[in-house]
């Protein structure tokens, strides 16, 4: 059997831990042990445990620690670890080292979900750190691939594979009806809504503004923003100044966001920057027509003027007016959605994920015989 050590070195949780639990646990249909190694009370590693999953402590989160080193060698001496597979870049070079601390050969695989460029500085570090510390590079768009070889990785070291998510989780057939009486939103209400973590790259003030404008003309429209982050406190100043702060909710982070998309009438992501976005699959897996931008891997989620409307980033005024033009049209939001649905099933299930990564450990190893 094949015994692989997943690194994340993140505390909180966000769409990539999700991610690397749905591996974890759908790699034991390949016949693939999993050994989770986190930091302790992290998000991943409580659900991990949760999950009947091996998990392996990490007391350092940082790049260059030897406490991390030493917690990665202890992880794969002990399980005898074919591979290292990172899932955050705080953890390559420390994985990357362990491997020429062991006797057997162990490969590494880097998971990127994000299309920020590389950075550039002395010797070129970040770029080499991927470079030479990672056998094979697992891009969940194609969009972060040629970013990455735009940013100088070759192009063999790397293989996209979609993130996934697991359809029957979700129900389409979710009226919302429950929660829209408990936010006090009226049935004839048109709900707009976004889930995203706030932070700059996401930039969830272009949606805001794109609410200011159509609060103007459309009183149905009820604006919902789900997430937490590092701007929440200028986002909340913004909000009680804003013309739309009557019809504009931010709850904060939900664990029910299954709940909030089964209210919403239009799915919303302004992204500048996007690895692929797992939320948008989301949305699509509930029938729910996407407006977005084109930043990143989000083409390749939406496919424009079918499953949802595309628009140029840091634009509310191209924002808005997609937003108005699925507001005013129930027959196009439903085929958006119907297909977006379909879309998801054929292009982004979980069990694709799963069985492309599986192959591709295989593939690492084989080249060990």
């Amino acid at each position: 059997m094949i015994t692989v050590i997943h690194v994340d070195t993140e505390r909180t949780w966000r769409g990539g831990e999700g991610q690397v639990l749905k591996l974890a646990c759908g790699l034991k249909q390949h016949e693939i042990r999993s050994v989770i190694a986190a930091p302790s009370k992290s998000a991943l590693m409580d659900r991990a445990k949760e999950a009947g999953l091996d998990c392996l402590t990490l007391r350092s989160t940082g790049e260059l620690s030897i406490r991390q080193i030493k917690d990665v060698l202890r992880g794969t001496l002990r399980f005898n670890a074919d591979l290292i597979h990172v899932h955050t870049s705080h953890g390559l070079v420390s994985s990357a080292i362990v491997r020429y601390l062991v006797s057997h050969p162990v490969k590494i695989i880097y998971s990127r979900r994000t299309d920020f460029h590389l950075r550039t500085g002395f010797l070129n570090l970040s770029r080499n750190k991927y470079r030479w510390g990672a056998d094979r590079i697992l891009s969940v768009s194609n969009g972060i691939k040629h970013v990455l070889v735009s940013d100088g990785i070759p192009e063999y070291m790397i293989t996209t594979v979609y993130s996934g998510i697991d359809l029957s989780s979700f129900d389409p057939s979710d009226d919302g009806s429950s929660l829209r009486s408990e936010l006090n939103i009226p049935l004839d209400s048109i709900v707009v809504g976004m889930v995203a973590a706030l932070v700059p790259h996401k930039d969830p003030f272009t949606f805001l503004r794109a609410a200011e404008i159509l609060e103007r003309d459309n009183t149905q429209i009820v604006f919902i923003l789900i997430g937490a982050g590092s701007m929440w406190g200028d986002l909340q100043a913004a909000l009680n100044e804003s013309p739309a702060r009557n019809r504009f909710l931010m709850p904060g982070f939900r664990n029910d966001v299954s709940r909030f998309l089964a209210i919403m009438d239009v799915f919303c992501m302004s992204s500048r920057e996007e690895g692929l976005c797992t939320s948008i699959l989301d949305a699509m897996a509930m029938s729910k027509p996407v407006v977005a931008t084109r930043a990143g891997g989000i083409p390749e989620a939406v496919e424009d003027n079918v499953t949802g409307l595309l628009v140029p980033v840091e634009n509310p005024a191209a924002f808005a007016s997609a937003i108005s033009t699925l507001v005013n049209d129930p027959g196009k939001r439903i085929s958006m959605g119907a297909a977006g649905r379909a879309r998801v099933q054929d292009l982004f299930d979980v069990r694709d994920t799963v069985a492309k990564t599986a192959a591709v450990y295989r593939e690492l190893l084989d080249e060990n015989e």
